[in-house]
């Protein structure tokens, strides 16, 4: 339970960990120690954490043994909010374009291809064994494997739908007193080559309608909130597909909030607007990566950032109000530590968390 204030909700946004990534072992015990000490001073402020999201990426490779890896770090993890505060929060993943297996280059390129000439094609969707829809599943076995198997933050698993490509899912839980809806879709099953895929991975309207049980507006109506998670942000989509995002799913009377990460760096995206409602679009930043990165511009080896996101939602009649205490690695001025995200705008002065 929320102690500081059993009305409101609390969400820790993780995202791009990269388990199994090379220098994990070098460098992750400073971060993880700056991140446990981090978060035990935002939960004795500001509250127990009830929902654990995780934007993909959980692996570098999407192997068994990077999945039996984040497993542990997962128990561990619980363990310590026993510690904080004795609170057991739900837990929701979806795949990350590194928690899949990614076929032969050929193959990737039949599967693309097949994809853009027919996805909206009955077969991928209602034929088990359609060839497409066995290769989507296959990239997917670890993570699927891992994700029926695990029994840390498990909803009641009579309240979960799963959709037509895996990771897509549904979900209602009960919180002090509200109804809240979570929906994840997989937005990396394009995204099967190095090359840059900015702007061509898809979402489709069949995901989404299978996802939500085949009625999204009568499940969202459903909820006094809802969320939807995606490892991509919108940009990375093709543009049909971010209008269908826009106009279709983030409208306000169906998701309040959409959760992403990918791109390693804290951002706030109010960008699908209707009227005088919005939904808000929040970016995470990348819990762990690789500690410097190739700056392809330039070709210069760049420092690269860690963070997470602590977000709190409120209800006052039909009206929701969430503020957001994005966090970030900080190295400037001696050892790393975890602190407010100075770069991320605006932040309240008198706690470092949104207005």
């Amino acid at each position: 339970m929320n102690k500081k204030n059993p009305k409101n909700i609390n969400i820790l946004h993780l995202t791009d960990l990269h388990m199994g990534v090379g220098n994990l072992n070098d460098y992750w015990p400073t971060v993880e120690y700056e991140f446990y000490r981090d978060l035990e001073f935002l939960v004795n402020k500001h509250g127990a954490i009830d929902i654990v999201v995780f934007t993909g990426d959980i692996t570098n490779r999407g192997t068994k043994l990077e999945f039996d890896d984040f497993n542990q770090w997962l128990k561990k993890l619980w363990q310590k909010f026993k510690t904080m505060n004795g609170s057991e929060p739900y837990l929701f993943t979806v795949p990350g374009n590194h928690d899949l297996k990614r076929p032969g280059l050929d193959m990737a390129k039949t599967f693309i291809e097949s994809w853009g000439q027919n996805e909206g094609n009955p077969a991928f969707w209602e034929d088990p064994e359609d060839l497409n829809r066995i290769m989507c599943n296959s990239m997917f076995r670890q993570y699927t494997d891992w994700h029926k198997a695990l029994n840390i933050g498990k909803a009641p698993s009579n309240n979960i739908v799963e959709g037509g490509i895996p990771g897509d899912f549904s979900t209602t839980i009960e919180l002090h007193g509200h109804k809240i809806g979570i929906v994840g879709l997989n937005t990396s099953f394009l995204h099967l080559k190095d090359e840059e895929v900015e702007g061509r991975l898809s979402l489709t309207m069949q995901q989404w309608n299978k996802a939500c049980g085949g009625n999204p507006p009568e499940w969202a109506a459903k909820h006094d909130l809802n969320l939807l998670i995606t490892h991509h942000p919108p940009s990375w989509l093709e543009p049909d597909s971010q209008k269908r995002l826009k106009d279709e799913i983030c409208i306000h009377e169906r998701i309040d909030l959409h959760l992403f990460g990918h791109l390693h760096e804290n951002r706030f995206l109010p960008i699908y607007s209707h009227g005088p409602s919005s939904c808000a679009g929040i970016q995470g930043a990348s819990l762990f990566s690789r500690e410097k990165y190739l700056d392809t511009k330039n070709g210069a080896r760049v420092q690269r950032n860690h963070g997470y996101g602590f977000l709190q939602l409120s209800f006052e009649g039909n009206t929701i109000n969430y503020r957001l205490w994005p966090r970030a690695s900080a190295t400037d001025e001696g050892p790393l530590s975890i602190i407010a995200d100075t770069w991320y705008t605006p932040l309240d002065k008198d706690d470092s968390g949104t207005p």
